[in-house]
C-alpha cells in the first residue's frame, strides 16, 4: 500500500497538474466523478465505478482491474489519463501484478498508432505482456489490417488477450460498451465490462 491519502486537496493537486499540461484545465461536474475516484483506484483505496450495463448505478471498483473511459469527443480522457500519470510519479508507489512489482507508470498509444506499428513488423505479443498500456481511441483505428496475406483484427485482438491477463489496460473510447460489442462482438465487450468503467460526457473542452 502507498503511503498517500486521498483527500478533498487530491482533486486541487490534480487541477494544478492539469494547467501544466493546458492552459486552464477545465475540471468539473463532467469529470469531477471519474477523477476522485481513479485517483482512489491508483492509491488502492476503496472507490466505485459505473455498472457498465446500467450507467445510472454505481459499483464497488475493482482494484486488480484496468480502467475504460467512454464519451463524446473533446471531453478529456486521453488528458485524464496524462494527469494521472503525472499523479502517480509525484506520490511514487508500487503495484503487484502477478509475481513483479511494478510503479504504475504507463505509455499511451492511439489505437491507429498500435496498428501501423503491427503493420511495420512490430510484436503483438510482446505488447500483450506490458503490464501497464494505455490505448487511445479504440474502436476508431483501422480494421482488420492485412499482414503476410491474412487479415488481423489488430486491437481486438489485443484486447481479447490482454483480458484474459494478469495486466492492466486503460482505454479511452467514443464508443461506449454497446458500440463496442458491435464492433468487436461480445468476447471483448465481456472482457471490457470488467473493467471499470466510466463515461465523461460535456461539452467539447478542447
Amino acid at each position: 500500500m502507498a503511503d498517500y491519502k486521498y483527500t478533498t486537496n487530491s482533486l486541487s493537486e490534480f487541477k494544478t497538474i492539469g494547467d501544466d499540461f493546458v492552459a486552464d484545465y477545465i475540471f468539473d461536474s463532467d469529470n469531477k466523478f471519474v477523477v476522485e475516484n481513479l485517483i482512489k483506484w491508483l492509491f488502492n483505496e476503496e472507490f466505485v465505478a459505473l455498472d457498465p450495463d446500467n450507467t445510472k448505478k454505481q459499483k464497488t471498483g475493482k482494484m486488480d482491474k484496468g480502467v475504460y473511459i467512454a464519451g463524446p469527443c473533446g471531453t478529456g480522457k486521453s488528458l485524464l489519463l496524462k494527469i494521472l500519470k503525472e499523479f502517480s510519479k509525484r506520490h511514487p508507489q508500487k503495484w503487484k501484478i502477478g509475481d513483479k512489482e511494478v510503479r504504475p507508470y504507463w505509455q499511451t498509444f492511439h489505437a491507429a498508432e498500435i496498428v501501423n506499428k503491427f503493420r511495420n513488423g512490430a510484436d503483438l505479443g510482446y505488447i500483450n505482456t506490458i503490464p501497464i498500456i494505455g490505448i487511445d481511441d479504440v474502436g476508431a483505428e483501422p480494421r482488420p489490417t492485412q499482414y503476410m496475406g491474412n487479415k488481423v483484427d489488430v486491437i481486438k485482438e489485443i484486447l481479447e488477450v490482454r483480458g484474459d491477463k494478469e495486466v492492466y489496460t486503460l482505454i479511452t473510447s467514443n464508443c461506449d460498451l454497446d458500440e463496442i460489442d458491435e464492433i468487436y462482438g461480445d468476447r471483448v465487450a465481456s472482457r471490457l465490462k470488467a473493467l471499470n468503467y466510466y463515461e465523461i460526457n460535456g461539452d467539447d473542452k478542447r
